[in-house]
């Protein structure tokens, strides 16, 4: 939908304020995209796309939004379905996937469980370096999401050696890792410098790109939404020193 039917959108509840209300979709229709969990009914999911704050996007933040907010939907349906059992087991086996992940993991996978599962759901399928590294650094989430795999499934799926799938690592250390794929010009990592887990993709055009979201409860409905930011050359730089300090060949300049 535009913008201006997103604002058009009923109040979930009149204990809501009109006024807090649309302030809430404004920030919505600023993300771009979002999911709105118990709306406009309990129990039911909305995916909203903004097309006209879209339309500024580069076609892969578009498709990154995309499956980080299908991770959101996928992981609130499928704990909502089968048996009382079933989705005790299910949630279970998020919550260890969830406690097990490597410290390594950009920050995004570290801020709640629906957030690992939206960001892991993004990593599985945006290309095969992620979804190797995914396969790495969190196999019970990667058994989980393996369409191979069945859906309640507790056991963590063997990990193949990384050469197998195409990765080349570049680095691997007690910082976090950094890794590329055949073919391909870009460059994924995850450092911790001292300020936490940063990183996640470096382009071909020297920029560098993360990804993650922002969930929250308002007035009973549950709004996630991507949160994608640029870094500045400043903040890029200590990272990049970093790396080509460890022998890995940056052959990108800031734009």
């Amino acid at each position: 939908m535009d913008e201006a039917s997103l604002l058009s959108l009923k109040r979930y509840s009149t204990s809501v304020k009109l006024k807090k209300w649309l302030v809430k979709l404004q920030e919505v229709a600023e993300a771009g995209a979002a999911t709105l969990t118990d709306f406009p009914r309990p129990g039911e999911v909305t995916m909203v796309f903004v097309t006209d704050r879209l339309a500024k996007w580069k076609t892969a933040e578009i498709a990154w939004a995309a499956r980080h907010e299908t991770g959101h939907a996928r992981h609130r349906a499928i704990t909502r379905k089968g048996s009382r059992k079933q989705r005790r087991a299910l949630r279970k086996a998020l919550q260890e996937a969830f406690d097990s992940r490597s410290s390594r993991l950009p920050k995004a996978f570290h801020k709640s469980p629906a957030e690992f599962f939206a960001e892991g759901t993004d990593w599985y399928h945006r290309n095969w370096l992620t979804r190797g590294m995914l396969k790495r650094r969190a196999p019970q989430l990667h058994a989980i999401l393996d369409s191979k795999a069945k859906v309640l499934s507790l056991m963590e799926s063997d990990i193949s050696a990384l050469e197998e799938d195409g990765i080349v690592l570049l680095y691997d250390g007690p910082e976090g890792f950094a890794a590329t794929w055949e073919g391909t010009d870009e460059i994924l990592f995850s450092l911790n410098l001292g300020d936490g887990q940063e990183g996640e993709t470096i382009r071909p055009d020297g920029t560098i790109e993360t990804h993650g979201g922002k969930c929250e409860r308002f007035g009973g409905i549950t709004i996630s939404r991507p949160i994608l930011k640029v870094w500045t050359p400043e903040e890029a730089e200590p990272y990049k020193a970093f790396l080509r300090s460890k022998g890995v060949t940056l052959p990108h300049v800031m734009s």
